[in-house]
């Protein structure tokens, strides 16, 4: 994989994409995934996702409603959507696995199946609950109110 212009169907900025909803783009509580929260938010560090594998070549967070999406479970069968920059199809038809980067320094290689399985380990704000199936992989390991 190269970097470049993703208009060249190359990596803007790079191969891997954060958990916005853990640690946040601006330090604001207007939005879940902006709030720069503290190591102290953690409740279970080995559950905590902070990296995993990105396939979007545009985009640095995986912190959006589609972000189970924007990951790339490219390593084994490979993931047969390719790469994009803002055109978002579903992970559903992946067979591949993604390599994800918990806070706990471990790091473990999972398929779509397991990782869209992942329930949420502690309460979400009320404003979020509604996206609870979409976003709840995302939320383990910490608080959110926090």
């Amino acid at each position: 994989m190269d970097f470049g212009e993703y208009g060249n169907n190359l990596f803007a900025y790079t191969h891997y994409t954060m958990n916005g909803f853990l640690t946040g783009t601006t330090n604001t509580r207007t939005s879940l995934s902006t709030f720069n929260r503290k190591q102290n938010c953690l409740t279970a560090p080995s559950q905590a996702l902070i990296f995993a594998d990105n396939r979007s070549l545009s985009d640095t967070s995986m912190a959006a409603l589609n972000g189970i999406d924007k990951l790339g479970f490219r390593h084994g069968a490979g993931d047969p959507r390719g790469y994009t920059g803002n055109t978002i199809s579903s992970a559903e038809i992946t067979k591949g696995k993604a390599n994800m980067a918990f806070m706990d320094n471990h790091v473990e290689a999972v398929d779509y199946r397991t990782f869209s399985g992942w329930k949420v380990t502690r309460d979400m704000p009320t404003r979020y609950k509604n996206y609870k199936a979409q976003i709840q992989m995302f939320m383990r390991g910490f608080d959110a109110f926090r």
